[in-house]
């Protein structure tokens, strides 16, 4: 008798925990449906963007290493860990090496990549491109557009060859909101950006960890974000400008870090 009534308590208490682990499960899922926001990750020094669109999750460069991993089984959720598209805007140290990460861990639908397959390859673009092997790879040309539902869109750039410098820019818009992501571009590929590049932003992720040079005052002038976005890490002292924060603040534009602020999420929905 003692242990038959063990087990009826036993399952008196498992069952509402149970019901109530399924009824935390559904509301999550449609929530996560009903989910969208950009969120740029607190990767250390490097770049990685998640967007998360109507259970949609697409990721834009993976920061320069493992640490991709913990921000996504974070901002994932865990019925879903799946990314749908994958992007490589760069193939420098602080965005590529986190992408090869991912794309070891976890089910990727497919991948797009600048690069348009070169002979001089770096070590590191050789391992990406090992990695990438058998996914669903795809070079992406100048002005592609991808549609996540009907009424928005992320269109990817990418600029010509110049002195064996190729860096791709994204511009996602959803909900009305305008983001320029902008990993590795120079002041010379600004000026090419200011010339074909026509769309409202209202979030810009500054180049290259806002080092000396990654901003002009006459791109700022042409774009006008009302935010701006430096994803830098331990060596800010190193590589973070002060000439840049102070040309920003002089634009009277919100800056946000994420060695200051950690990951920083636009909710849009």
């Amino acid at each position: 008798m003692p242990h038959r009534f063990f087990w009826k308590i036993y399952f008196l208490i498992l069952i509402p925990v149970a019901a109530s682990v399924l009824i935390a499960g559904i509301f999550s899922f449609f929530q996560a449906k009903r989910t969208t926001r950009i969120v740029f990750l607190d990767v250390g020094e490097g770049n990685a963007v998640l967007v998360q669109d109507q259970g949609k999750n697409i990721l834009i460069d993976g920061g320069s290493d493992k640490s991709i991993l913990e921000k996504l089984d974070y901002f994932l959720p865990f019925y879903r860990r799946k990314l749908d598209l994958v992007v490589s805007l760069s193939h420098r140290t602080t965005c590529l090496p986190g992408l090869i990460e991912v794309v070891k861990n976890y089910p990727v639908g497919k991948i797009l990549d600048y690069h348009s397959g070169e002979s001089n390859q770096s070590d590191l673009e050789k391992l990406w491109l090992k990695v990438a092997k058998g996914k669903s790879l795809e070079y992406f040309n100048s002005g592609r557009i991808i549609y996540l539902n009907q009424n928005d869109n992320l269109k990817l750039l990418i600029f010509s060859e110049k002195k064996g410098q190729k860096e791709g820019v994204a511009y996602v818009a959803l909900n009305n909101q305008g983001f320029l992501l902008t990993p590795g571009i120079y002041q010379k590929d600004e000026k090419w950006l200011m010339r074909n590049f026509l769309q409202p932003v209202n979030v810009w992720q500054v180049p290259r960890q806002g080092v000396r040079g990654s901003v002009s005052q006459e791109f700022l002038a042409r774009i006008k974000p009302m935010a701006a976005i430096i994803q830098t890490g331990q060596n800010r002292f190193k590589k973070l400008n002060w000439q840049t924060i102070k040309m920003l603040e002089n634009a009277k534009i919100k800056i946000q870090r994420t060695d200051i602020d950690g990951d920083i999420v636009f909710q849009l929905r």
